[in-house]
């Protein structure tokens, strides 16, 4: 019990230093600028730095739990950067902080988890799921509240809606409005999604685009909401998301990628890289093993090739070799290199197309106040979502 503590704690004091000493100083610079401020302004390149390798590690290290939220100040260091139109961040780091969000909301920042508390930790996001498709359906005449949209609500959109719907860009996923009437996306609870756990196209038609990464994770492209790679050492990745995260280090040049591990960027020792990540030890698998690797891009990415917004799924490519080149800091990192595998045609880059590209940008914009609504239980916040 003493070691879960002192973990807790280091974890409130870094988010806590996160914040301070990069979050509020790069937004207290935006304020006064009313812009994005330039990495070379003042002191921004170390505040970049910082905050790279905070939302890096909190992308990565940090499983989330009410309690950690409650105890720290994550929400208000994340909708800083995302949320708050006083304050000007790159769009980079805006998306991630988002995502980051997101992800936290759709697991119920692990509000019913632990030992016999009846939550959905520890369980693979199919398994996950299953429970929470059942639990929704044994629930669903009574879970609507008596008056209005209270925290928790999940807003359960038409079928027929030209964007929500069955044929809609965001089928899939629905809309939650949690504390402060933030508006996040959760998978939605009606439908089945599939199992991205599949070699292969996995029935996904190449240049297939995405407006989420949620969506992608709905329809079996992906299996992360956050995460760049899925798949585990013993099965090999069955998909990564070229997200620009290591833009510094790798290259896209369309038919070939070159994708960095876990830290790049902050191991230090020139000797050996930092210790492997699953999906670091996934791509292992897969130079071995030959099996093909879905690509997505996404619109973070700097590539000429990623779209101007979304995702977009590419094709599959191979795991040829791997190297260990050296970072800036004259560390060791893992560098895979990924081909493209014929007869796939050309990278589509006509998608998103224009009537994707307007409907994305009326996303947000859709009045919601009266669609169907499922509200959430204290005990069973993580009921109908999953990570």
């Amino acid at each position: 019990m003493q070691a879960v503590a002192r973990s807790m704690s280091a974890d409130i004091d870094r988010i806590k230093d996160g914040y301070n000493n990069a979050i509020k100083r790069i937004a207290n610079t935006s304020q006064l600028m009313k812009t994005v401020p330039l990495g070379d302004s003042g002191g921004c390149k170390t505040w970049y730095a910082r905050l790279d390798k905070f939302l890096a590690w909190l992308e990565t290290e940090v499983r989330m739990t009410f309690e950690l939220k409650k105890r720290s100040v994550i929400v208000t260091a994340l909708q800083t950067i995302y949320a708050k139109e006083v304050y000007h961040f790159p769009a980079t780091y805006a998306d991630r902080a988002r995502a980051l969000y997101e992800r936290w909301e759709s697991e119920g920042w692990h509000s019913g988890g632990g030992a016999g508390g009846g939550g959905l930790e520890g369980l693979e996001l199919d398994d996950a799921l299953v429970i929470s498709n059942a639990r929704w359906r044994a629930r669903k005449e009574s879970a609507a509240p008596a008056g209005g949209v209270k925290p928790g609500t999940i807003k359960l959109p038409p079928k027929e809606h030209y964007i929500w719907g069955m044929n809609g860009i965001m089928h899939g996923v629905a809309m939650k409005i949690s504390d402060g009437n933030k508006k996040g996306t959760v998978f939605d609870p009606r439908y089945k999604r599939r199992s991205s756990k599949v070699h292969g196209h996995n029935g996904i038609a190449v240049g297939t685009w995405y407006p989420r990464q949620l969506v992608a994770l709905f329809r079996g492209a992906h299996g992360h909401q956050q995460a760049g790679i899925t798949g585990d050492e013993k099965t090999g990745a069955f998909s990564i998301v070229v997200s620009g995260q290591y833009d510094l280090l790798d290259r896209d040049r369309g038919e070939y990628l070159y994708y960095s591990g876990s830290h790049s960027h902050d191991n230090e020792s020139p000797n050996e890289p930092a210790p492997s990540a699953p999906g670091t030890l996934a791509l292992h698998t897969s130079l071995e093993t030959g099996e093909a690797v879905r690509v997505l891009r996404s619109h973070t990415g700097k590539s000429r090739h990623a779209p101007s917004v979304g995702l977009r799924y590419d094709g599959l490519y191979r795991v040829v070799s791997v190297s260990r080149p050296k970072n800036a800091k004259g560390g060791l990192y893992e560098q895979f290199k990924l081909e493209r595998m014929g007869e796939q045609g050309e990278i589509n880059q006509f998608r998103p197309n224009a009537r994707e590209i307007r409907q994305f940008g009326e996303i947000n914009e859709i009045n919601t106040s009266r669609w169907e609504i499922l509200q959430q239980t204290a005990a069973g916040r993580a009921d109908e979502e999953e990570s």
